[in-house]
């Protein structure tokens, strides 16, 4: 099977290092969320049945594939629906998931053919979970953008964000204030610091993937 070539990359401005590589690793983190939201892996069934890729016939594909047959077939199978399936995508992203990122219906798309993969390959048999794009950046990016200050906490705030902004149902900020300092604290700094930092991490998240367009950027798995 091919490989996905969606990817992304920013953005308006001119970035950091550190502000490009963040919103890069928020969009993946973001992917293995969605991969296991009940709502996405409906439509990836519906798909997937509309195709005639029923658990079945991707293990009978497994057969023929390990038998020799050609793998360009499963893609022609795969991809006849893909600008129609993309525009579906976009709709149920804006009005089933709330996000309307440009960049994530193509990205979504290419992450519905993996999970295919995975299947007919046998991975999930194996107890591996669904497999989502990753990204790194080119050389000329990294040749072209500055140094900036490293952050260490985008797989937190991408989970803050999936669990308040995605999730259904969404839960309660404030269910994240008392995992960042315990609710008995009397320090009123600390107080206002457990309110906000749970607030500015998921507006950091936001930021950082509405600044994502697509474009050919190497894409790892």
């Amino acid at each position: 099977m091919r490989n996905p070539t969606s990817g992304s990359v920013v953005t308006r401005r001119s970035p950091t290092f550190a502000s490009l590589s963040y919103a890069l690793r928020a969009a993946t983190y973001a992917l293995h969320h969605l991969a296991r939201d009940s709502r996405v892996l409906a439509v990836w069934a519906a798909w997937c049945l509309d195709r005639g890729l029923t658990p079945k016939a991707m293990k009978g594909w497994r057969t023929a594939i390990a038998s020799g047959a050609d793998r360009t077939v499963l893609d022609t199978v795969i991809d006849e629906s893909r600008d129609t399936m993309i525009a579906d995508l976009a709709e149920f992203c804006r009005d089933g998931l709330g996000l309307a990122y440009p960049w994530l219906p193509s990205v979504l798309f290419d992450c519905f053919r993996l999970w295919v993969e995975d299947i007919v390959e046998g991975r999930l048999d194996a107890g591996h979970e669904r497999r989502v794009l990753g990204w790194r950046l080119t050389e000329e990016w990294r040749a072209a953008v500055p140094p900036g200050r490293r952050r260490d906490t985008c797989e937190r705030d991408v989970a803050w964000w999936y669990r308040v902004r995605v999730k259904y149902p969404p839960e309660a900020p404030e269910n994240l204030s008392r995992e960042v300092i315990p609710a008995t604290t009397r320090d009123r700094t600390r107080a206002r610091q457990r309110s906000s930092t749970p607030h500015k991490a998921i507006k950091h998240v936001e930021m950082a993937l509405a600044s994502l367009t697509l474009a050919t950027i190497d894409v790892i798995h």
